[in-house]
């Protein structure tokens, strides 16, 4: 492997134990830390994963001061050469070194049953509800504060754990939180969330890798859209790659789209309920009915010719909204052909013309449209939603 640059990134780890166990690692001058309300004792391999996104930035060694997977280490190398191939202007090749090495073997502790990531979105609700129902075990589940919601907004978070909690009760047997700040830390490091995100869901994963043996999440798009979505952080090629002598990462229903989960979940009045996935802040975790991820959703119910739920603060599906999808972004375009391959099924082709015209069209919306549909759709969210 060949690595660029002369830099170091050296992690130390260390942990604190009180009424919450607060685990912290040091990265080039900045903490990340990790809360939790239970004793965890993990192997170093979590912080191999929230540290080599930064030691990408530098290039060079990455060192963790602290016992980790040989097998870790080399699929860290291995995830470093192809961020760099994807991102060469972003991402440079690292070498991994630790301190120690743990026993190929997981301790007596680690279980068989499963911890899974999950955020009340549908393709975390999807895959919860099939897993079970498919004869699996009752996965733990595990929710970061941190991500979606500022880890300082504890009252959204808990109106979150409020509108799940009867899905999360019949679905799961125990339900783990961890409040965490990689994610701003990484963003610092130039790193944005739509990259980050998957390190960070992962090295959270891995603080449990003394009593889990496998981490569970939920594919955000079959394999064939994964290839037209990236560079993603979460996606089928690198999500096995996260990998320990202890743990490893299992991705969920990655052969089901975005619309088909929808469609499979419409008669669950309880799933439905529990969906949350509104990209306006302001009113998470209900759903505004008019951010671009309300009106994609919408767009794929009418598609489907299925009712719509009463999930929206602002109900109803009208057309002129799709023009606010932006088509710039490789996963709008995914979503989008999911919603003309439904809508073609169901002869409502004629109703998603805008996105026909958005998707097919030679020409290109310039940066100043961009910012002014942008504009647009925030402005009519916010008098929509007060």
């Amino acid at each position: 492997m060949q690595v660029n640059g002369g830099g170091r990134t050296i992690v130390s780890v260390s942990s604190i134990s009180s009424d919450t166990q607060r685990i912290s690692l040091s990265i080039r001058g900045r903490e990340i830390f990790y809360e939790l309300s239970e004793f965890i004792d993990p192997s170093c391999d979590f912080a191999l994963w929230a540290a080599l996104p930064i030691a990408m930035r530098f290039g060079g060694e990455l060192q963790i001061d602290g016992a980790t997977s040989p097998i870790a280490r080399e699929k860290a190398e291995l995830l470093s050469v192809i961020w760099s191939a994807w991102m060469p202007k972003t991402f440079q090749p690292v070498k991994v070194v630790s301190n120690g090495f743990i026993d190929v073997k997981p301790p007596p502790a680690a279980t068989n049953k499963a911890l899974m990531l999950y955020s009340g979105g549908v393709d975390s609700t999807f895959a919860l509800k099939r897993y079970v129902e498919e004869g699996n075990p009752k996965p733990d589940l595990l929710t970061i504060h941190g991500m979606d919601y500022k880890r300082e907004d504890f009252e959204r978070f808990e109106a979150l754990k409020k509108r799940t909690s009867r899905f999360r009760e019949k679905y799961s047997e125990r339900n783990v939180e961890v409040r965490s700040n990689a994610a701003s830390i990484m963003r610092r490091f130039g790193i944005s969330s739509s990259i980050g995100h998957g390190f960070q869901l992962f090295s959270t994963l891995f603080l449990f890798d003394s009593t889990y043996s496998a981490g569970l999440i939920s594919a955000d798009h079959p394999a064939s859209q994964d290839y037209l979505t990236l560079p993603w952080g979460t996606n089928c090629l690198t999500n096995p790659m996260f990998q320990g002598c202890r743990m490893h990462i299992d991705t969920l229903s990655s052969d089901v789209t975005r619309g088909e989960k929808l469609r499979q979940l419409i008669d669950d009045r309880l799933a439905l309920e529990t969906l949350s996935f509104c990209k306006n802040y302001s009113v998470r975790p209900d759903n505004c009915g008019t951010c671009s991820k309300c009106v994609r959703t919408k767009a794929m119910f009418h598609a489907a010719g299925l009712g719509m739920p009463n999930i929206f603060l602002i109900s109803g599906f009208d057309p002129n909204d799709l023009r606010f999808l932006d088509m710039q972004k490789p996963s709008e375009v995914a979503y989008s052909l999911d919603v003309l391959d439904l809508a073609r099924a169901s002869g409502r082709l004629d109703d998603f013309k805008i996105i026909s015209d958005k998707l097919f069209s030679k020409k290109k919306q310039t940066r100043i449209g961009r910012l002014k549909t942008k504009a647009e759709a925030y402005l009519r969210g916010k008098k929509a939603n007060g």
